[in-house]
Formats: C-alpha cells, structure tokens, sequence
C-alpha cells in the first residue's frame, strides 16, 4: 500500500543553526525542520518496524555503527575511540585518526544508489516499491511566517525528522571500506577512521591509502 501523494509532502520550516545577527542572512546556516502528515507517520512506524527486524535478522548494519540504533548512544562512538587510543598507549604504538565530515549528509542521499543497495540486500519488492515512492514523490514548500512556497521536489536525500531516514542513511553508508589496517567509529554521518602503529609515520600513510 502506498500513501497518497498529498500525505507524502512536507512543509519546511527554516531554523537557524547560528545565532549571532550577522550570519542568520545566509542560507547555509538554517536548517530545514520538515512537518510530515500525522497519518504518513503512522505508516511509516509500521514500515520502520519491519525494515529493523529485516536487518537484525540478517546483521547487515554494521558493528562498528552506533547511531540511530537500538540500545546503542552517543556515548558508544567516543567510548570506542577512546579504548582504541588507550589500548595504543598500552601497547606504545601511535594512534591516527582521520574525521571525515560530510555536510548536509541526510541530504544528498542519492536515490537510485540507495534503492540499488536494498536490492543488493534482498529486500522485498514490494519494500522496495515503497521506498522509492518514499523518495521519489515527495515535494516540500517552505514556510517563513505567514509565507508559503511554491511545492518544490525532493531529488536528493531523506525528509527530514522521517521516521524512516535514519534506518535509510544506515543503509546507505553500511558499505563503507573497513580495512584491516583500520578501525570504524560511526555515529550515523560522524565517522572516526583509526590506525594505530609503533610507527607515526606508517600509522598516518594507513589512513592516507
């Protein structure tokens, strides 16, 4: 079953990241709150359900995320970099560690990757189905006071404060390279890659191949 189209739109409202005057000028510094139809919520708890006993059973999400997770905080990332760093000094070996920051993560999802990847994993077709109907035909307008845009479409990335965006961004980036000369720290697009070597020099060329 899909939602009709009118409960799959969103209405943005701007809220702004950056509080001294100067900056609240610039577009980059809001970020968009999304206000989602009450019925699409409903639906989409049902879907999330499903889909999080669909990759429990089959433990795809990998070990090393720990964001947006069951029984599992902000807390469990920094504690991992944290024991990985106290278990180089034990062993006198350097430890590197590399942040990548995507900005805008949640939105630049891309599309046809993401569904690409729920086809790889074996998702239903009916799920699949959906999902690309969650994705693909949804239109936002944005809302400044009493001001309403005109309907605009979403061509990249999950709603915002969707129940379902969190679990799809888990999917998205769940094949992220891991190799042996590494150690993963995720929490949801904050991510730590870590290399630990009695070496400096050979644990900074791990991260940099």
């Amino acid at each position: 079953m899909l939602l009709p189209p009118v409960l799959e739109n969103s209405c943005g409202c701007p809220y702004s990241k950056t509080r001294p005057r100067p900056f609240l000028n610039l577009p980059q510094n809001y970020s968009p709150i999304s206000l989602l139809s009450s019925l699409s919520k409903v639906y989409e708890s049902v879907l999330l359900k499903r889909l999080n006993q669909f990759l429990d059973n089959n433990n795809i999400i990998i070990s090393e995320q720990f964001g947006l997770r069951k029984n599992l905080s902000t807390s469990h990332q920094p504690l991992c970099v944290t024991e990985l760093i106290f278990d180089g000094f034990a062993k006198s070996e350097t430890t590197g560690a590399l942040f990548p920051d995507v900005a805008k993560a949640f939105d630049k999802i891309w599309h046809d990757g993401l569904l690409a990847t729920l086809m790889r994993l074996s998702c239903s077709a009916q799920f699949i189905k959906i999902t690309h109907s969650f994705l693909t035909s949804r239109n936002f307008r944005v809302r400044v006071n009493n001001m309403l845009s005109n309907p605009r479409p979403i061509l990249s990335g999950c709603a915002q404060v969707s129940l379902l965006s969190p679990a799809m961004f888990n999917i998205y980036v769940n094949d992220i390279p891991n190799l042996p000369s590494s150690h993963l720290a995720i929490f949801a697009d904050d991510t730590a890659i870590l290399t630990k070597n009695k070496h400096p020099d050979i644990a900074v060329q791990a991260l940099q191949t």
